[in-house]
């Protein structure tokens, strides 16, 4: 069978696992601005809401009471609730341990985004108790790159703590921020994973806010871009030819199928380590900060509500909801060939860049 752009998702040959939006609801939710780290670009750090976040922060009781009311609502619709629960460093969170045991009461699968340096025999026991399925972390590079970004020491911490999490059957993942300082690192991560054991590699690129405003210079151009997600996707063919190592590559970057639809040539192997994602953050995904306002994306700083004084269904419908799930919307890109797979791009990188989420994606290579 002779794969094409056009079959390629349904090839038997080619199998990715596919995360369905329409029976998943994603909450990213930074319980906590509170952090023991403190990262060079990191988008709460020097943001024009953070003083409000302090200011603000939402108590243990109100924090359950969110839990109850998003529990409800994909009850009511039917879809399975995804809680990544993130910061600052959300162990610092009063009433963590509470939040926790509450979701899983709730019987939602609970992610953690934090550091590692508060991950100890006492703390990861007690999320493997409370139904903590998986705990990322960050990596930025090689030690020196990593920590220059997130802090002398931090590279040897975050890989130490692997284990322990694997101790308690607790998958881990790395996630890893692209920029032009460091995305020629990115696929020297990939051949790690065997070594390391890590379930996962996640990606995201650089978004120039919060303290990554001051590394606007620093974004990864397109060309750049393209030529290491091709060395990615070549390491991650290597490992599971020479390994057989099952590893997973998770991005919400629409961008990032464009390659493969561009070399079809690349081995079938590999695309068992990937999840499409049809829709990416403009379908069923939700993001609340510590005061309880409420962003479609945590880098798309747009708010819509908050959690704490308007529906679910409101915030489900606020007009900026809509327009991000209308093809329609990102005219610039109607036609691309390649639109009905990325469907524009990333509307967060898009703003912070070009002010307007619907323009078209300024790291994106293709000529329309």
């Amino acid at each position: 069978m002779k794969l094409t752009s056009n079959n390629i998702f349904s090839s038997k040959i080619y199998s990715p696992r596919i995360w369905d939006p329409e029976r998943n609801f994603v909450i990213q939710w930074h319980i906590t601005p509170k952090c023991s780290g403190s990262c060079k670009f990191c988008y709460m750090f020097d943001s024009p809401g953070y003083k409000k976040e302090v200011e603000e922060e939402l108590n243990k009781e109100q924090c359950l009471s969110i839990v109850d009311k998003i529990s409800n609502y994909l009850e009511d619709k039917n879809l399975k609730g995804n809680f990544l629960l993130t910061g600052g460093d959300p162990i610092l969170k009063d009433g963590f341990w509470d939040i926790l045991e509450m979701l899983q009461i709730k019987k939602m699968k609970t992610i953690i985004l934090g550091n590692a340096k508060l991950l100890n025999e006492e703390n990861v026991s007690k999320m493997s108790l409370l139904g903590v399925d998986h705990y990322q972390m960050s990596i930025d590079g090689n030690e020196e790159i990593h920590n220059y970004f997130r802090g002398e020491g931090s590279y040897a911490e975050t890989i130490s703590k692997v284990g322990l999490l694997r101790k308690y059957n607790i998958t881990s993942s790395f996630s890893y921020t692209i920029s032009s300082l460091n995305c020629g690192e990115a696929p020297a991560l990939i051949l790690r994973a065997p070594m390391d054991k890590i379930f996962a590699i996640r990606y995201s690129r650089l978004v120039p806010i919060g303290r990554g405003e001051k590394y606007s210079k620093d974004l990864v151009s397109p060309e750049q871009y393209r030529e290491a997600l091709i060395k990615m996707y070549s390491n991650l063919s290597k490992i599971f030819l020479e390994n057989n190592y099952p590893i997973s590559f998770l991005s919400c970057d629409p961008l990032r199928t464009i390659p493969l639809l561009e070399m079809p040539q690349f081995m079938p192997n590999y695309f068992r380590s990937i999840v499409f994602t049809k829709k990416g953050c403009r379908k069923n995904l939700m993001t609340i900060l510590p005061h309880g306002e409420v962003y479609v994306c945590r880098r798309l700083n747009i708010p819509i509500g908050n959690i704490l004084e308007e529906s679910m269904e409101e915030l489900r419908s606020h007009s900026l909801v809509r327009k991000l799930e209308d093809p329609l919307s990102f005219k610039e890109c109607l036609d691309c060939k390649y639109f009905k797979y990325c469907g524009g791009g990333c509307p967060s990188v898009t703003y912070a860049v070009k002010g307007d989420p619907f323009r078209k994606d300024p790291q994106c290579w293709v000529k329309s």
